[in-house]
């Protein structure tokens, strides 16, 4: 998400996104995104090591485990930005719960994070 997000406010920006381990795109993901007009089914998970070896301009990590569990990676600054796990919030709610509301309001968080970011 954060990376459709910086794509569209700092579109001069090389910007990439990669994690510790690959996964899939999730579903509940691809649906609130497209609610806000992006197509992301193009998009495909990564890890660190698929980015190409460059020092970063900016660094930015985007889950409490992403900050634990990152390896050094060479950036001018960086920036971690805690924000809750849709997922893990959809698994720990109640039966019957939109999980939706979940993903829209971390998507909702990302967006106002990246909005702000200096470059």
């Amino acid at each position: 998400m954060a990376e459709a997000f910086a794509r569209k406010y700092f579109p001069g920006a090389e910007v990439f996104s990669a994690g510790i381990e690959r996964h899939g795109l999730n579903p509940q993901m691809l649906a609130v995104m497209r609610e806000r007009g992006f197509s992301m089914e193009a998009h495909f998970s990564k890890t660190l090591d698929a980015l190409p070896q460059v020092e970063w301009d900016l660094l930015v990590t985007v889950c409490g485990n992403a900050e634990k569990s990152c390896p050094t990676f060479p950036a001018k600054r960086k920036i971690h930005a805690p924000f809750d796990d849709p997922p893990a919030l959809a698994g720990n709610a109640p039966a019957g719960t939109d999980v939706l509301t979940f993903y829209r309001r971390v998507r909702d968080e990302i967006e106002v994070f990246v909005k702000n970011l200096s470059l």
